[in-house]
């Protein structure tokens, strides 16, 4: 993390099933030669979604200098399939939104 705000999404055309995003910090390590469990209990969820737009995810999270943040795209239940996972800083998207808005605005 670098202090900005992040957005993550799955919400595109070439996301085709019913997505669930989390975003964690910790250590995904493991020190018991298997990880699973054990490792997750290492992690901490910053945020999660289902449902944003339609079937597909998005999350909103602050992050903070120096860690390390993972994304976790899952499917509702047992759904599967393929997906675009969409990572940037939110003023970007806050700046193109304005951007549009005010060149529609213009005579």
């Amino acid at each position: 993390g670098d202090g900005q705000d992040f957005t993550a999404s799955t919400c595109n055309s070439l996301t085709d099933f019913d997505t669930q995003l989390s975003v964690f910090t910790g250590d995904c390590s493991s020190n018991n030669n298997g990880g699973g469990a054990a490792s997750m209990a290492l992690m901490e969820c910053v945020d999660g979604n289902d449902q944003y737009c339609g079937d597909q995810s998005l999350v909103e999270w602050k992050t903070i200098p120096g860690v390390t943040y993972y994304i976790l795209v899952h499917g509702y239940l047992t759904s599967t399939g393929n997906f675009q996972l969409s990572v940037y800083p939110t003023l970007v998207e806050e700046q193109q939104s304005q951007n549009a808005m005010t060149s529609t605005d213009m005579p």
